[in-house]
């Protein structure tokens, strides 16, 4: 499983070098849903989320560019990506992983911050798409707050 997060974490690093002047420091590969809860089983999907500076490029752009990329990739099977659905997504293999990759754009002053910390402040301006997107990250950080022991929750 950490093998086929780095694997998408160097594709969307290639992005990144090309868009935004060869820095990847404006972006960042968040986990949420089962493997962030630490409730995954073998054959469960990871959900992921590509964050990027909305002051540098455009989501549907975006979307379409890092398809692309995942397209060339070897490691990159079964790639259907949905930019259409309520909640754009790109779903993919990775080896024998499954991965939903989903996208969303911030202010690069936010990104350094964990979705969880955005407040809705932060995101009442954000595309809905986006903030549909971030809500995946923040509901599950926001679970994870909740739960008074968290290994026990993992074992139940």
């Amino acid at each position: 499983r950490e093998a086929a997060l780095a694997a998408l974490e160097r594709a969307v690093e290639s992005w990144a070098r090309a868009n935004l002047l060869g820095s990847s420091a404006l972006t960042r590969i968040y986990t949420f849903g089962s493997y962030r809860l630490g409730v995954q089983y073998p054959g469960s999907d990871i959900d992921t989320l590509f964050v990027f500076p909305l002051e540098h490029c455009d989501r549907l752009t975006t979307f379409a560019q890092i398809v692309r990329i995942l397209e060339k990739r070897p490691e990159v099977t079964h790639l259907n990506s949905i930019p259409d659905a309520h909640v754009p997504v790109i779903k993919m293999n990775i080896g024998d992983v499954q991965i939903d990759l989903l996208l969303a754009q911030m202010s690069s002053s936010l990104i350094g911050q964990a979705p969880s910390e955005l407040s809705d402040e932060h995101v009442k301006n954000l595309d809905l798409k986006c903030v549909l997107s971030l809500n995946g990250c923040r509901v599950t950080d926001k679970i994870l707050t909740l739960v008074p022991n968290i290994p026990h929750f993992r074992l139940a």
